[in-house]
């Protein structure tokens, strides 16, 4: 199974988000868009896991424990990739949120989970695979 931690959002962010979704649609001549139903912040990405791990993780999850905190998202962006491009939302690089972030993973981490290397890049992803319409690239 594909698996990632998240945070869910509301719904008046869902709301803005959808609406931005729907502009992009109109602009794009093609494209996946994410679901209202799948918008989530994205915390850890495992990828394909064996059930068997599922207590691990559950175990990892346990371990980490954060106070309430609030979330800004701000500002708009994509990843070019071949084919079309991640379009998505930022989410302002709170302190809280890097902690837990940063936290999980290294609980992850220990119960025996790889996980990628790069820096943290708090976004929701709005599209993949996105083409603008008239866009050269």
């Amino acid at each position: 199974m594909r698996l990632f931690l998240a945070i869910n959002l509301n719904e008046e962010i869902k709301d803005y988000l959808s609406e931005a979704i729907r502009q992009l649609k109109r602009n794009a001549s093609g494209g996946n868009f994410t679901r209202r139903e799948n918008l989530h912040l994205t915390l850890v990405f495992l990828g394909e896991t064996r059930e068997d791990k599922l207590n691990a993780v559950k175990r990892a999850m346990d371990r980490v424990e954060e106070k309430p905190f609030q979330l800004s998202f701000q500002g708009f962006g994509r990843f070019n990739r071949r084919g079309g491009d991640i379009h998505w939302a930022g989410a302002e690089r709170a302190e809280a949120l890097l902690s837990v972030q940063k936290r999980l993973s290294e609980a992850l981490t220990e119960e025996g989970f790889s996980l990628e290397s790069r820096e943290y890049a708090p976004h929701l992803t709005l599209g993949r695979e996105v083409r603008i319409s008239g866009s050269s690239e």
